[in-house]
Order: C-alpha cells, then structure tokens, then sequence
C-alpha cells in the first residue's frame, strides 16, 4: 500500500496480479492497472505522482502513469443499460441509446440532458453524422431513426429491415447511412431520397456491424459466420473476404487513413487487418471473454476495444506492447468512442451510465510532446 505525495491517491497491490489507484475519499471507482503475471508485492510513487513503480512475483518491476485514464464524468439518465454512445465532432455534446429505447444528447459544458427519440425497442446503434446536424440510430424494432441532433424535426424513420437492425454508420459526406441488420442484410440509404437503398445479403445468418471507410468508398461488415467483408459502397460487385474469428463479429472500425481495419469477436480477440488483403492480421489478446466495441483513435496510434469481462483495453497500434486496461466499473462496458481530438473517451455501461475519460496517453502526439516540454520547464 503506499499513498502518493500530495496525498490524493492510493495504490493498493494485490495477488489477483493488479495494481488498484483509489481515491482516499473512497468516492468513484479505483484505477485497475493490470500487466504483472503473479503476485504484485509492492508500489511507490514517485514525488509529483506522475508515475507510480510496482514489482511483482514475476521478476519484473513496471513503472506506470497512474493518471494515464482519469474519470471527467459520469452521465446518468437511462432507466436501463446504455449501450452506445458517441461524440459530436465538435466534442460538446455526447449522444447515448440502450435497453430503454431512448436517444439522448448530453450537453457537456453542463450535464443537462435530453430525449431525441424513442424507438419501440432497444437502441443498438448510434452514428453522429459528420456535420454533427444529425444522428441515426437502430433498434430492434427494426427500423432506423434520423433525428435533428437539436431534437428539432420529427425524425426521419427508415423501413426494410426483417427484425432488429443492430448499427448504422454515417458516408464521410453524409449523404448516405449504412445500416446491419438480423436478417443478414447490408443497406445503404440515401438520406436525399433519389435512389432506392441499396440491399445486399451479407451473412446467411446475421450481420452485427457495419462501417463507412474515410473515403466513403467502401463499406466493412461483421457477422455471425466470423468473417469481416468488405463492399464497394455504390456497385454490386464481389466483397473481400477475411477469415480468421471463432464466432460471431460484433463490430468494425477503419483506421484514420483507412489502410486498417480492426474488427472485435465472440473468441475474445481484436484483430487489425490490412485492407488490401494481403498479410496476415495482427491479433490482440486481452479480453478474457467476448469483445463487444471497438474504435481507433484520431491519430490511428491507439485501437480500444470493451468486452464481457467489464473492462476496456487500449492497445498501441505501432508497437507489440501489452494493452492499457481500465477496470473497476463494477458493470459491463458495452462500447468505446474517442472524441475527435483523441483526449476523451465515452464509454457506455450496463448500469445505465455514460462515462467519459480522459487519456493522456492517447493524445495526438504533438500534444503529448508540447505537455512535456512544459513541464519539462517548469522543472
């Protein structure tokens, strides 16, 4: 046990082999720091608190910044598990959906929030388009919602699917909205209303997920068979096929400059391939059970990842080092986004709460530079 310097935290060390941060006050959930194999028998921090050192059973002695995640705000309003939630681009407001059937826009700047919508069954999906004007949801009631993210019109409500439609997912220019449902098809919308949607049969089962690529050119799936596809968004032609989970994929995400993508799985992995479909993808383990999000950061160094085991873990894109994993919320955590400068987190949880992070690590790297170099001189 050892108490930082200025008295604000303390690390308790433990044999389950994690470091745990608390707030002496016992207010919030503790900072779970998970890394060593065995036993972790000590923890010190060092004299500003920005770095804490533990030693472990398993020879090794790890230093760590205990402040690499830190909690800016728990958002309550659902009556029911939240499961998505996401950011404007302009990072002021987050939306949120989940069991409860409802969207909701938070307003960051005071807490205070709003209901956009209902659907008549759970929110699954949620996609802020890129202007920030709108937001499109989809609920097992099978249908999927367009609202004025001002919670002015009345939304604009799109049919076809056979059963639940689990995600959609805004084109870069925002005209078009891609949709997944449980009926194993992909659609694409046109928002403007000139041409019909666009239907293709994606899975035999059911797909779970679907992605715009930065370009707009192409559209990734995940489904039930264990493979992610990707499809030329506009023509009907043949999708790339890349093989490789055990089970069903629930999400996908494209890398910023959208020559990755990572997609996340029933068997417990996070898998980033190249999309070019050639080589092999990279796997990331961690998760001790199904992953259920996952996101890259704005800058593509960091991919994050929410699972069954109530943790999220945020892996270095660029280097083979083991995840930054943030435990102790005490429910699941049901998805991951980062806000569009990359210095915030939403996460959405099954006790109904939205939580926001901050990551210092993920920064832009010339943010994270400039930080040092300040205090560097202050030192």
């Amino acid at each position: 046990m050892a108490f930082s310097h200025d008295g604000h935290w303390l690390a308790t060390t433990s044999d389950d082999s994690t470091i745990r941060v608390w707030s002496p006050t016992g207010a919030g959930d503790p900072l779970v720091l998970r890394g060593h194999e065995r036993v972790v028998w000590g923890a010190a921090f060092n004299a500003d608190g920005t770095r804490l050192v533990s030693a472990g059973d398993d020879g090794t002695v790890r230093v760590w910044d205990p402040r690499g995640m830190g909690l800016v705000s728990v958002l309550r309003g659902h009556e029911r598990e939240a499961w998505v939630a996401a950011f404007d681009p302009g990072g002021r407001r987050v939306f949120s959906g989940g069991v409860d059937g409802t969207v909701r826009s938070w307003d960051l700047s005071d807490r205070s929030h709003r209901v956009l919508n209902r659907h008549d069954g759970k929110v699954a999906g949620l996609a802020v388009s890129p202007d920030g004007k709108r937001v499109a949801s989809a609920g097992t009631d099978g249908t999927i919602q367009v609202a004025d993210a001002d919670g002015g019109a009345k939304p604009m409500v799109l049919r076809g699917h056979e059963g639940e439609a689990w995600n959609a997912a805004f084109s870069p220019d925002g005209r078009w909205l891609v949709s997944a449902g449980h009926d194993g098809t992909l659609r694409v919308w046109d928002l403007t209303g000139t041409v019909p949607p666009l239907v293709r049969r994606a899975d035999t089962i059911q797909i779970r997920y679907a992605a715009f690529s930065p370009d707009g050119r192409h559209v990734a799936t995940g489904g039930q068979d264990g493979t992610v596809r990707m499809w030329d968004a506009h023509r009907d032609l043949p999708p790339l096929i890349l093989r490789g989970h055990q089970g069903l994929v629930w999400a996908v995400a494209f890398s910023p400059d959208g020559r990755r993508l990572a997609s996340a799985g029933t068997d417990g992995t996070v898998r980033i391939w190249p999309t070019s479909g050639r080589g092999t993808p990279v796997v990331l383990r961690g998760h001790q059970n199904m992953v259920w999000s996952v996101a890259f950061s704005p800058d593509g160094r960091w991919v994050a990842g929410t699972g069954h085991d109530g943790t999220a873990r945020l892996w270095r894109t660029d280097a083979a080092t083991p995840p930054v994993t943030v435990g102790g919320f005490a429910t699941t955590v049901e998805g991951i986004e980062f806000s569009r400068d990359g210095k915030l987190l939403a996460t959405a949880h099954g006790d109904g709460t939205v939580r926001l992070w901050r990551c210092t690590a993920c920064e832009p790297i010339n943010d994270l530079l400039a930080r040092v170099d300040r205090r560097l001189a202050r030192e």
